[in-house]
């Protein structure tokens, strides 16, 4: 079930969506203060147990141990990112969101090998995935 708190995380990625595609880049501001309203929606939601909560930041520090050893193959902000949804939705809800992001991103990567002839050097931004797997999440 929606609730409010889940759209205002949502308008939140969009908002990193567009930053991302426009420059590969997310406002460190912008990250501060949907860590803020994370942190604030997971307290008064509780909708998942801290160690729910615990799971989803030991994904989220997964995912910065990515971005240090692979140079930012998976940048630090999408780590951030995915703390955040993390603190917000739970472990295996991240979990959920995570596994569809890579999804889509999987097919999109797909198609531009195949139809766009793209080389190894091609990086896409991954939040819009996210953005979208989020949304999925929350509405099924």
């Amino acid at each position: 079930m929606c609730k409010i708190e889940d759209f205002i995380i949502l308008a939140f990625l969009v908002l990193c969506s567009i930053s991302d595609l426009r420059s590969k880049k997310i406002p460190t501001v912008l990250l501060q203060v949907m860590s803020f309203v994370a942190v604030v929606f997971g307290l008064k939601c509780g909708k998942q147990t801290l160690l729910d909560v615990a799971g989803g930041i030991l994904i989220g520090i997964l995912f910065f141990l990515v971005s240090k050893y692979t140079k930012e193959a998976i940048g630090y902000g999408d780590s951030w990112l995915m703390s955040l949804l993390g603190i917000y939705l739970g472990g295996i809800h991240l979990l959920e969101v995570a596994v569809a992001a890579f999804f889509l991103a999987g097919v999109v990567s797909l198609a531009g090998i195949v139809w766009k002839h793209w080389k190894k050097t091609v990086t896409i931004p991954f939040v819009p995935f996210l953005t979208i797997a989020y949304f999925g999440v929350i509405v099924v």
